[in-house]
Order: C-alpha cells, then sequence, then structure tokens
C-alpha cells in the first residue's frame, strides 16, 4: 500500500512537477521483514515529447539486515503521444 503527492505548477511558462511518493511493503513469510521505499521527483517539461527528471528517496530494503539503500536518478523521457504521462494535458 502507498500513496502520492503530486503537484503541477499551475504557471504556463514554468511546466514543472514536484511529487513525493510512499510504498509500504508488508512480509508474508516470516523470514521476511517489513519494507517501505520513499521518493521525492521532480519533472521539468521541455516539449510536447521530451522531459527531464530528478528522483531521491529510499528503495525498499535489502533482505540482509541494515543494508538499506538510498536512491538518486537523473534521466530524461521521452513520449510517444503528446504530452507525458505525469502532465495532465487540458
Amino acid at each position: 500500500m502507498g500513496g502520492r503527492i503530486l503537484w503541477i505548477c499551475p504557471r504556463d511558462d514554468f511546466p514543472i512537477i514536484i511529487s513525493a511518493e510512499y510504498i509500504f511493503r508488508r512480509a508474508t513469510d516470516d523470514d521476511c521483514q517489513d519494507s517501505e521505499k520513499f521518493a521525492f521527483i521532480i519533472e521539468y517539461k521541455i516539449n510536447e515529447t521530451w522531459s527531464v527528471f530528478a528522483r531521491v528517496g529510499k528503495a525498499f530494503d535489502l533482505e540482509f539486515e541494515g543494508s538499506e539503500e538510498s536512491v538518486s536518478q537523473f534521466g530524461l523521457n521521452f513520449g510517444f503521444e503528446k504530452g507525458l504521462m505525469l502532465f495532465m494535458e487540458n
């Protein structure tokens, strides 16, 4: 279970999205532990098909105790349709 909070900048001249997400995994096996993941994401829309994004957060715990991993990504998204997944078209 989890959730996501999403903010889309209302200004047309600054197409940016800021979001935060959290996911909790409950272990059903006695050999595993519950784990969680969270991330903070910023995406900037370059044009109708391209956007750049940055993501930082914490990944799900690995199987070994005490080996939590932080995550940071930077990337470029390309869409085949008008607009991108995160950007909502009016």
